[in-house]
C-alpha cells in the first residue's frame, strides 16, 4: 500500500460558503453584528480593493468580534454551529472523496484559515487531522490576536511542513479553490483546483 497524504482546504473547497463569516452571523448578537459590521466595513472595502491583505483582515476581524470572549463560550458555540449548520454548506461528493482516500489508507488533513472551534468536530467525526488558524488565549480568554499567523497562502505550507515530512510520502494530494491555496497545491503531486463542482467532482481524471 502506498503511503499517501491528502490536504483539503475547507471554505469554498468542501463548502459552498465561508464558514468564518457564517459563524459570525450565527454567534454574534444582531445589535453587535450590525454595529461592529459597520465599524469593519472600511476594512472589507479595502480588502476587495486589494489594499488590505487577507491575513490583516482576518486579524482585525478576530480582534473586533472575539476579543474578550471565553474559550469555553467559543468552543460551545463552535460545536453547536457545526452540528446545526456545517452539514448544509458541504458540497456534493465531499464524503465520497474522503472515504476514497481513507479506504486506501491515505492520511487526510484539513488545512484551513478558519478556526478550530467548529472545525474540530468536523475533523473528529470524519477522520481528518486539523491544521488551522489559531487564536491567542490567556487563561480562558481570547486576547483578540492570532497565534501566530493566519493559515493562508505560504503559511499553509509552513504549517504543513512543521507537522509532516512530505518526503516520507509516495503521493501528496491537495484540494483548494482560491489563491490562498496556491502554495499548498504547488507542493502536491496531484492538485485539484475547485473540485466537487458539477458532474466532474475533481476537475481532472483519476
Amino acid at each position: 500500500m502506498d503511503k499517501a497524504i491528502a490536504f483539503f482546504d475547507f471554505d469554498g473547497t468542501l463548502t459552498t460558503r465561508d464558514s468564518f463569516t457564517a459563524f459570525l452571523i450565527y454567534a454574534v448578537s444582531w445589535p453587535a453584528l450590525i454595529i461592529k459590521g459597520l465599524l469593519f466595513s472600511p476594512v472589507v472595502i479595502l480588502f476587495y480593493l486589494g489594499l488590505v491583505s487577507n491575513s490583516l483582515a482576518k486579524a482585525l476581524s478576530v480582534r473586533l468580534f472575539f476579543k474578550g470572549w471565553s474559550v469555553k463560550k467559543l468552543e460551545e458555540m463552535g460545536s453547536r454551529f457545526h452540528s446545526e449548520r456545517i452539514v448544509h454548506f458541504l458540497r456534493p461528493g465531499v464524503f465520497e472523496r474522503l472515504r476514497w482516500h481513507q479506504q486506501k489508507g491515505h492520511h487526510t488533513v484539513l488545512v484551513s484559515a478558519s478556526l478550530r472551534f467548529w472545525l474540530e468536530d468536523f475533523c473528529q467525526q470524519n477522520g481528518l487531522s486539523l491544521i488551522c488558524t489559531e487564536l491567542e488565549e490567556m487563561g480562558d480568554e481570547i486576547t483578540g490576536k492570532l497565534n501566530p499567523r493566519n493559515c493562508f497562502g505560504p503559511e499553509k505550507v509552513r504549517k504543513i511542513k512543521a507537522c509532516y515530512e512530505l518526503d516520507d510520502y509516495t503521493m501528496v494530494y491537495a484540494y483548494g479553490d482560491t489563491r490562498g491555496d496556491r502554495e499548498m497545491l504547488e507542493i502536491a503531486d496531484q492538485a485539484y483546483f475547485k473540485p466537487f463542482r458539477g458532474k466532474d467532482h475533481f476537475g481532472v481524471a483519476e
